[in-house]
C-alpha cells in the first residue's frame, strides 16, 4: 500500500474444476474515487495472457471491463480445464483504496466478496502498509479488525504487515479487513477532512462484544453480554416507520373507502364450484378480477387452459446448451401446439362434417 492510499495487489487465485471450463472470470466492486490500472495476467507456467477489446475469445486472451462501480475480466484458457486445478496470477492497483482522514488513516478493504458461489478452501493475504507504518505499536496506534467468520485471524506478523486468513470459507462468505492508523500514514493523499476515529472504535467495539457473543452461543453458553451494531440505526429508521405507517394508513384508509372497497355480489352464490365457472379466457377473468390489470398468473391460467383444452402438448424435456465457459444441462418446460385439439374432459365431443347428398342404395 502506497502513501497516497493506492493499494499494489497481487493475487494467486487456484480454481478446483470439477467438469470442462474453458475460462474464468473476476469482480471487484469499487467505490466513488476508485480505479483499476495496471492490470496483467499469466498463468502458473508463466505465460502472460493478451488483454483485448470486444467480443475477442481467442485462447490466451483477457477483457477488461470497467465501470463507475465495478471491475471485471474475463480471461480464455489456451487449453480447456477438465477436473483439475489452475492457478493464475492477478496484478494491478486500486487507486484510493484507502482513505486519509482528519483524525486517522484507513484502510476498508474486502478480500473476498458474497459473490462467490462456491467454497473457499484456504485464503491467506498479507498487507504490507506504507514504510512510515514499519514504527507503529500494534494494539496502539495500529489497529486492525477482521469481518466474516468466526474462524478466520488477523494479526500483525511484521513491521507493517497484516494477515488476514481463513480456512474452509463458505459460499457467499465474505472476508475484509479493517486498518486504523495515523494520519501521516497516508501523508500523500488528499484528506476528506471528517473525524472517524471514535465512531470507529465505537463500531468495532461492539462489533468484537456480538463476534464474543456468537462464539459463547456456538459453545452452548450463555453470552456475558452482547450489543447490536445497528441498534441505533434501527431505533432511528423505526421511529420514521411508525410516522410513515401513521400518514400511510390515513391515506389508505382514504383510497379503500373511495376506491377499493369489494364489489357486493348477488345473494344465493355457491361457496365451492367443482367445475370451471365459465367458458372465459383466463387472462379476461384475471383482468376482471384484478381491476384492469394482468399479473404472470393470469399468463399461467393462459397456458394451462390451452393444455387443458388440447390446443398445446406440454412436456419436460432436458436440454443442453453451450455455456460461456462449460455446457449446461437443464430441465425445461417445452410447449407444442398441437395439429389436431385432443379431447378433454368426459362430455361428448362435437363433430363437425360436411355434408353430403343422399346417395340411392345407402
Amino acid at each position: 500500500m502506497g502513501d497516497d492510499g493506492a493499494l499494489h495487489v497481487h493475487e494467486e487465485r487456484t480454481f478446483v474444476y470439477d467438469g470442462t471450463f474453458r475460462g474464468a472470470f473476476y469482480t471487484l466492486p469499487l467505490r466513488d474515487g476508485q480505479a483499476v490500472t495496471g492490470f496483467t495476467l499469466r498463468d502458473s507456467t508463466g505465460v502472460s495472457y493478451e488483454g483485448v477489446t470486444g467480443d475477442d475469445e481467442r485462447p490466451g486472451t483477457y477483457v477488461l471491463e470497467q465501470s463507475g462501480d465495478e471491475f471485471s475480466v474475463t480471461w480464455f484458457y489456451g487449453e480447456s480445464a477438465t477436473d483439475e486445478s489452475r492457478t493464475y496470477e492477478l496484478d494491478y492497483t486500486v487507486t484510493g483504496a484507502g482513505t486519509r482522514h482528519a483524525d486517522a488513516s484507513q484502510l476498508y478493504w474486502q478480500w473476498i466478496g458474497t459473490g462467490w458461489d462456491v467454497a473457499t478452501d484456504r485464503m491467506v493475504a498479507d498487507l504490507t502498509l506504507p514504510s512510515t507504518a514499519a514504527a507503529l505499536t500494534a494494539g496502539e496506534d495500529l489497529l486492525v479488525w477482521g469481518h466474516g467468520p468466526l474462524t478466520g485471524t488477523v494479526e500483525v506478523v511484521d513491521a507493517g504487515v497484516v494477515r488476514t486468513e481463513v480456512t474452509g470459507l463458505a459460499p457467499n462468505t465474505f472476508v475484509e479487513l479493517r486498518v486504523l492508523m495515523p494520519t501521516a500514514v497516508l501523508g500523500a493523499a488528499a484528506s476528506d477532512g471528517q473525524e472517524v476515529r471514535a465512531e470507529i472504535l465505537e463500531e468495532e467495539g461492539c462489533l468484537a462484544v456480538a463476534a464474543d457473543a456468537d462464539r459463547a452461543e456456538a459453545r452452548g453458553e450463555e453470552p456475558a453480554e452482547d450489543c447490536d451494531p445497528r441498534a441505533g440505526l434501527a431505533r432511528v429508521g423505526n421511529g420514521v416507520l411508525a410516522a410513515g405507517l401513521v400518514g400511510a394508513g390515513a391515506a389508505w384508509t382514504l383510497l379503500f373507502r373511495r376506491y377499493g372497497r369489494e364489489h357486493v355480489l348477488p345473494r344465493g352464490l355457491a361457496d365451492y364450484e367443482r367445475e370451471l365457472p365459465s367458458d372465459d379466457p383466463p387472462a379476461l377473468v384475471a383482468f376482471l378480477l384484478g381491476w384492469g390489470s394482468l399479473g404472470d398468473d393470469a399468463l399461467v391460467a393462459t397456458i394451462m387452459d390451452l393444455a387443458r383444452r388440447g390446443r398445446i402438448g406440454l412436456s419436460r424435456e432436458q436440454v443442453t446448451r453451450d455455456g460461456f465457459f462449460r455446457d449446461r444441462t437443464t430441465d425445461v418446460l417445452v410447449m407444442r401446439r398441437l395439429a389436431t385439439p385432443r379431447r378433454t374432459g368426459s362430455g361428448p365431443s362435437r363433430r363437425c362434417c360436411s355434408r353430403r347428398p343422399a346417395t340411392a342404395g345407402r
